[in-house]
């Protein structure tokens, strides 16, 4: 009698264990998610900061030639190394479309190394000047384009969250 209580009690008990552990397993696969999004989300926000703290920078708002062509060399060149990171990352596991996106940054950031030789001094220490808006806007959608391609690179499982 007692052997046939202990199995009924067994038999009732196992759907409530089972429950609870469906329960602490999704529990555990939420907080992974939402930590994994959580990651993106502060990987974005450094890129993005990065991004704006460059831009309030002097070596940006430069008058000074020098300053001023160190300081877009220095960025074209990080943003070269970021999509050729991201093109070698690419290679096999990359749908064509996003190939292709990161070739158009590529010859954009080409496009823009060459805006940056030409610019005269005159250009450079003249803030308005349309040819120096024009490098700097391309240059800032250059760098925002590239940050967009990182985190969809992250979404397609291309690249890990390197920031």
């Amino acid at each position: 009698m007692k052997r046939i209580l202990l199995l009924s009690a067994a038999i009732l008990a196992a759907p409530a264990l089972s429950l609870r552990a469906d329960t602490a397993a999704e529990k555990l696969k939420e907080a992974a998610s939402e930590f994994k999004q959580a990651a993106k989300d502060i990987g974005g926000a450094v890129a993005q900061k990065s991004r704006e703290a460059w831009r309030q920078t002097k070596a940006y708002a430069s008058d000074d030639p020098v300053i001023y062509r160190r300081s877009a060399s220095d960025e074209l060149d990080a943003l070269g190394r970021e999509i050729a990171s991201l093109q070698q990352a690419a290679l096999a596991r990359a749908p064509r479309y996003f190939a292709d996106r990161l070739a158009a940054l590529s010859e954009q950031q080409a496009a823009c190394a060459k805006q940056a030789e030409v610019l005269s001094i005159e250009e450079i220490h003249d803030l308005r000047s349309p040819a120096r808006q024009q490098f700097d806007t391309n240059l800032s959608w250059l760098e925002t384009y590239t940050s967009s391609a990182e985190r969809e690179a992250e979404d397609l499982g291309i690249v890990a969250i390197r920031r």
